[in-house]
């Protein structure tokens, strides 16, 4: 706007009058309003305004928000606990809310979920805890300071069968009183209808009730996307928050999480498990201090009050049933556990029902027959070790993180090469904590024998992470020719392993150490060299190549953020050849 009539555009400056004037009209109305209004509405008032002030004051000093880790034992505990009181065998106006709470430790930047207790269930709209849950909350943490694992209470769980995901009024009062004196507490909304279509495709979930906050990249979060796991985390925005603020019903935001342990084997062993408890008569999960025994094996006594109950260990599994009518032609539980089993499979297992009759039916295993083998006894071992060691490096404890990975590759070692899928993919896994966790040396050791294991199979993909897992450790401890020359190996093998997007990922490393070098005109070729396999990777992407960063649609943005960064470096390429050939390049992309 020009400083004064003469200069600038008259009708600028009368519309600037108006401003002036609408501004001075409104004041006046909100003086009169405040006139109007008691004194203990306007203190209300200037109390949630100066409360506002501060968050905002507050927001640019905030460190950043910790992320949620969930053991998969964990999720598995609320999916069975939420499924035993919503399922397809059960009518939907019959569905109930469950509630629990969540058993954990924080690191310096993430809340990590060990284990899941139910509590108790509600109606088919809301669930409560009353007096007695307060106190078994209690015990709770008596035992786990008993323990002496420095565990407690890190958040609380429910669900809201078929309502979608988000924080009610309810929701909102139950974590205030849990998050005032720990602002790091969560709460996770489960709701199983979501997983009943995680078979489709991403795009296809529109007909689905969206989460209330849904800020969710479904193709780069897809793995804790709710339309496969069917949770949302949130915390508060507030915890002080009064009941008065017109903003307490939106008082929360979802928080990023990740799942520990939940592969494509999930699934499949969860219905193994569903198979066996069905079997046995028992229910899916049991809520915390329930009796250990279906009711008819149960004194009166204990099945007219559960509460009497006492002495049940932290964790139990235990006995409650709600006769439900079932249709026991539609049970299809698998005959051995499958990694193609999907959660949509989930819905054809019973609650409820004796074990002879389902025994009886064709495709349920009698209960020992469902006993686990000596192998997969192992094999579940190897696997909670390798989750503890996951945990371990999230606390900073990697001297146990390294001892926890250790006895788990012996274990799966010895089951022989029917799992060196897996013995190699925890390799990786151990190898890049290490590299995380800037113990370059122990990474250079992991690298060097996933190296050495993926030659003996010919598992060349591998053998390319082995390499690229070698040369970044190389790279961090200085020894820049050796790292790229096991950088430039590492693409070679995922060229041969026809792993395209790991081919551009190495280019784009090696761009960096030449821009970092002020090398401009070999970073920015070597970046027009990751596109442009980021670019035949989005059409032809590896099966082992899992990494969310793989996705086609963030190799697609990655396509893009690395074209504005050639742009900004050709200022600085003298050779007018190269300009044209890069201007050629970004031209083709």
């Amino acid at each position: 706007m020009a400083e004064n009539p003469e200069k600038g555009d008259l009708n600028d400056w009368k519309d600037k009058d108006k401003k002036i004037e609408t501004k001075s009209v409104e004041e006046v109305l909100n003086n009169k309003s405040n006139i109007e209004k008691t004194e203990p509405e306007r203190k209300s008032e200037q109390e949630n305004e100066q409360r506002e002030t501060e968050l905002k004051d507050n927001e640019q000093k905030k460190p950043q928000e910790k992320k949620v880790i969930i053991h998969a034992k964990a999720y598995k505990s609320i999916i069975l606990y939420a499924t035993r009181y919503a399922n397809s065998s059960i009518r939907q106006e019959e569905w109930r809310e469950i509630y629990g709470i969540l058993v954990g430790v924080h690191s310096d930047d993430a809340v990590i979920v060990e284990r899941a207790i139910p509590m108790t269930f509600g109606e088919s709209h809301d669930v409560e805890l009353g007096a007695k849950h307060y106190g078994f909350i209690a015990e709770i943490q008596d035992q786990l300071d008993a323990e002496g694992r420095g565990r407690f209470m890190v958040g609380w769980f429910h669900s809201h069968p078929g309502l979608s995901l988000f924080f009610s009024y309810v929701d909102v009062m139950n974590q205030l009183s849990f998050a005032q004196p720990n602002p790091d507490f969560i709460g996770i909304v489960f709701d199983h209808t979501y997983l009943l279509d995680s078979d489709l495709k991403p795009q296809s979930y529109s007909a689905h009730p969206s989460p209330a906050n849904p800020n969710y990249n479904i193709t780069e979060d897809y793995d804790t996307h709710p339309f496969k796991t069917g949770i949302v985390c949130y915390r508060l925005n507030d915890p002080f928050i009064t009941q008065d603020n017109p903003k307490f019903d939106t008082n929360y935001h979802d928080v990023p999480y990740e799942i520990l342990g939940l592969d494509q084997y999930f699934f499949a062993n969860l219905l193994t498990e569903l198979s066996s408890q069905v079997a046995k008569g028992r229910p899916l999960e049991t809520a915390y201090r329930e009796p250990d025994a279906p009711p008819s094996a149960q004194p009166k006594a204990a099945q007219a009050d559960l509460s009497q109950n006492q002495g049940a260990p932290l964790g139990d599994m235990g006995w409650k049933s709600d006769e439900r009518e079932i249709d026991l032609k539609e049970i299809e539980p698998p005959k051995e556990p499958s990694e193609e089993l999907s959660q949509r499979d989930l819905q054809k297992i019973p609650l409820t029902g004796p074990p002879e009759e389902l025994s009886a039916i064709p495709g349920v295993l009698p209960s020992e027959k469902l006993k686990k083998t000596p192998e997969e006894s192992k094999l579940d071992n190897a696997m909670q070790l390798i989750t503890e060691g996951k945990t371990a490096f999230l606390i900073n404890d990697s001297f146990s993180a390294v001892e926890k990975y250790n006895q788990a590759l012996k274990i799966l070692d010895e089951l022989g090469n029917k799992y060196i899928d897996r013995m190699l993919d925890t390799y990786v896994d151990v190898a890049e904590s290490c590299l995380e966790s800037k113990h370059e040396n122990l990474a250079i050791k992991f690298a060097k024998e996933l190296k050495e294991k993926a030659e003996n199979v010919g598992d060349m993909f591998q053998m390319a992470n082995a390499d690229f897992i070698y040369g970044n450790a190389l790279l961090k401890k200085e020894s820049t020719q050796e790292g790229l020359e096991h950088l430039k190996n590492a693409a070679i093998l995922y060229e041969n392993a026809g792993d395209l997007a790991g081919v551009g990922k190495v280019n784009e490393e090696i761009a960096k150490i030449y821009l970092d070098n002020g090398d401009y005109t070999s970073g920015a070729l070597f970046l027009i060299e990751a596109m442009q396999n980021y670019k035949k990777a989005i059409e032809k992407f590896h099966v082992k190549r899992r990494s969310s960063w793989a996705l086609p649609a963030n190799l697609r943005t990655a396509i893009e953020k690395m074209k504005e960064k050639v742009r900004k470096y050709m200022e600085k390429i003298d050779s007018d050849e190269v300009k044209n050939k890069i201007k050629n390049d970004l031209r083709d992309l």
